[in-house]
C-alpha cells in the first residue's frame, strides 16, 4: 500500500513538473525579453510545505516538512552572478504501531548558502548556466521512542558543494525564469555526540534534482531599455 501512494506522489510531482515547463516555454516564445546587466541584483528564494499520511496494516505514519530559503544575488558581469541566501527548515515524523506504541522524530536544519552562476548565451535572451554552490548547515535532531523509553538527539554539521547546470530567460528588465538540475554533488558531515565524519559523493538526473522558479531583478536598468 505504501508503494502506491509514493506512486501516486509521484505522479502528481510529474505533472507539477509538465505544467510547470509548458509556462516556461510560453514566456519564452511569446514575450521579449531584457538580458544579464552588470550591477543588477537578484532577489529570489523558495517556500515549500509538503504533508503525507501513509498507513499500512501494523504502522500508521504521519510526516510533514516546512523549508523556506530567501536568497539575494549581483551580476557582477554580464557572464557571472554571485548569490548568498539563509535556510531553515523542519521536519516531523510519526509512526504508530498496532500495538499502541509510537515513535517520533524531529529535525530543525539551519543553513547558509554561497554560489556562483556562470550565464553562456544560446539564443535570443536565452541562457545555458552552470552554478557552483557551497552550503554549509547545523541539524538538530530528536528522536523520541515510546515502547523502550528512549530519547536521542543528534547535531550535526555539514556542507555540500554540488554543480548545477540550466537554463534561464528573462521576462523583462524586473523578472527571470530559471531551471536548474543537480548533477553532481558532494557530502561532508560530523555528527558532534558520535564524532563521526561522514562523506558522500552523488550523481543524479532524477526528477527530484529538477528545479524551477522565478527571481526579481533590481538596480540597473537593461541596455535593451
Amino acid at each position: 500500500m505504501n508503494f502506491v501512494y509514493s506512486e501516486e506522489i509521484q505522479n502528481i510531482n510529474n505533472m507539477k513538473t509538465i505544467i510547470i515547463t509548458l509556462i516556461f516555454t510560453f514566456f519564452i516564445t511569446c514575450v521579449s525579453f531584457a538580458q544579464p546587466t552588470e550591477g543588477t541584483y537578484v532577489v529570489g528564494g523558495h517556500a515549500n510545505f509538503g504533508y503525507s499520511k501513509p498507513q499500512s496494516d501494523l504502522v500508521k505514519s504521519q510526516r510533514t516538512n516546512f523549508t523556506i530559503s530567501p536568497s539575494i544575488g549581483k551580476f557582477i558581469s554580464e557572464k557571472y552572478q554571485i548569490a548568498f541566501g539563509l535556510g531553515y527548515s523542519h521536519s516531523n515524523r510519526k509512526e504508530e504501531m498496532s500495538s499502541g506504541s509510537y515513535f517520533k522524530q524531529t529535525a530543525h536544519s539551519f543553513s547558509i548558502r554561497f554560489a556562483t552562476t556562470r550565464y553562456f548565451p544560446i539564443a535570443d535572451k536565452l541562457y545555458f548556466t552552470l552554478e557552483a554552490a557551497i552550503t554549509p548547515s547545523y541539524d538538530v535532531n530528536f528522536s523520541k521512542t515510546e515502547y523502550i523509553g528512549v530519547e536521542n538527539q543528534s547535531n550535526n554539521i555539514s556542507a555540500r558543494l554540488n554543480i548545477s547546470p540550466g537554463l534561464t530567460y528573462f521576462i523583462n528588465k524586473k523578472w527571470m525564469l530559471y531551471s536548474s538540475i543537480g548533477v553532481l554533488w558532494y557530502d561532508a558531515s560530523y555528527n558532534t555526540e558520535t564524532e563521526l565524519i561522514g562523506h558522500e559523493i552523488q550523481t543524479s538526473l532524477s526528477p527530484n534534482s529538477f528545479g524551477l522558479g522565478a527571481r526579481y531583478i533590481i538596480g540597473a536598468k537593461s541596455k535593451t531599455d
